[in-house]
């Protein structure tokens, strides 16, 4: 949802399986970011051009409560507990995009 002044308006809901607590946050520049849980991993998607796009897993391994979070120059973190052992470690994750345009997470 967006506010344009005068009321909300619906701008788009990102495609793909059910989106556990989802977590938003918009760049400096207006990007705005959606990351969520989706089954067992956390996924990050983009805003552009009317639609969420930009799909990226952002661990291998099994995940609850996804929070997003964007540094002053633009770059999004989710952080989330790593479930995958039981443990519920606090985990941070770093979306970069190489030359290529390949997503990866570190």
């Amino acid at each position: 949802m967006a506010f344009n002044g005068a009321s909300w308006s619906y701008i788009a809901s990102p495609s793909g399986p059910s989106a556990i607590k989802p977590s938003f946050a918009v760049s400096a520049n207006g990007k705005i970011y959606i990351a969520y849980a989706s089954g067992a991993y956390p996924i990050l998607m983009r805003y552009e051009n009317s639609e969420f796009t930009g799909t990226t897993q952002m661990a291998t391994s099994s995940t609850n409560n996804p929070i997003l979070a964007i540094s002053t120059d633009g770059i999004p973190y989710v952080a989330y507990a790593d479930a995958s052992d039981g443990s519920n470690k606090a985990t941070v994750t770093i979306y970069s995009n190489d030359p290529e345009g390949t997503s990866t997470y570190q």
